[in-house]
C-alpha cells in the first residue's frame, strides 16, 4: 500500500488475521508502505477491530501509552518520537456517536485532519466529504470463522 498519493495509484492490499497477536506486523506492513503521517479511515462493524488495529499502529510508531477506544471522548491524543527524536501527536478519533457534518465540525475535525500529523479515524463515513483525497481506507471484516479480513479500499 503506498500513501498520499492519488487513490487510484493505490494498490489493493488483503490481509487475515485469525488474532489480535496478528496485527503487529500488519500495522508495520501498512505503516511501511505510507511515506508520512497521514489520515487513515477505519471503517467495518461493530467488534470488527478497528481500535485494536489502531492499537497497533500507535505500538508500531513507538507509542508507550496504552491506546484505548475514544468512543466517547471522541479524540484520544497519544505521543511518540520522531526520527529526529522529537515529540509528534497521532489522534485517534472515534465518529461513530455524532449525528451529522456539522457535528464533526464544530468538534474540531478539520484542525486534526489538516494537522499533518497521524490521524486514525474510525467510523469516518459521516465526514465522507471532509477526507482528504489520500486519505488512506480501510474496512475491516469479522469472518464467520472468527478471523478478520483487512482490505484496503
Amino acid at each position: 500500500m503506498t500513501g498520499n498519493l492519488p487513490k487510484e495509484k493505490k494498490r489493493f492490499v488483503e490481509f487475515v488475521v485469525n488474532k489480535p497477536e496478528e496485527l503487529k506486523p500488519v500495522a508495520r506492513k501498512i505503516l511501511s508502505g505510507l511515506n508520512q503521517p497521514c489520515v487513515v479511515t477505519l471503517t467495518g462493524d461493530l467488534g470488527a477491530g478497528k481500535t485494536t488495529l489502531v492499537q497497533a499502529f500507535c505500538k508500531e510508531l513507538g507509542v508507550e501509552e496504552e491506546a484505548g477506544s475514544p468512543s466517547f471522548s471522541l479524540v484520544n491524543e497519544y505521543r511518540y518520537r520522531d526520527a529526529q527524536g522529537a515529540f509528534r501527536p497521532v489522534y485517534h478519533i472515534d465518529l461513530y456517536r455524532l449525528n451529522d457534518l456539522d457535528e464533526a465540525l464544530d468538534m474540531g475535525l478539520m484542525e486534526y485532519i489538516d494537522s499533518g500529523e497521524w490521524c486514525f479515524i474510525e467510523w469516518p463515513e459521516i465526514a465522507g466529504s471532509l477526507l482528504p483525497d489520500d486519505a488512506i481506507g480501510l474496512r475491516l471484516t469479522l469472518q464467520p470463522d472468527g478471523s478478520r479480513k483487512i482490505l484496503s479500499l
